[in-house]
């Protein structure tokens, strides 16, 4: 995961109203998370992530364009933006 146009920080894809997700109620939901955990870490996977962070705090995310969709990283903690690959 990078910072080019293709993969992107979550936070960097929205304005406004989104971006409350993004940088208030993500970053919290995950400090609680890794609060309650002996490791201190935030969930391990993508499926994790979605059902532990986002699902069980009812955090909406924007719906992303066709050809994108969201993929958490566990080892930066960020949630990304990317494109799906297209099959030839």
């Amino acid at each position: 995961y990078g910072y080019d146009p293709i993969t992107l920080p979550a936070a960097t894809y929205w304005r406004a109203k989104e971006k409350i997700a993004f940088e208030i109620a993500i970053p919290h939901a995950l400090n609680l998370f890794k609060a309650m955990t002996i490791e201190g870490k935030g969930p391990p996977s993508h499926e994790d992530f979605m059902r532990d962070i986002v699902q069980a705090n009812q955090i909406e995310l924007p719906e992303l364009p066709v050809g994108l969709h969201y993929r958490y990283d566990s080892q930066t903690e960020l949630l990304m933006v990317e494109s799906i690959p297209q099959n030839p």
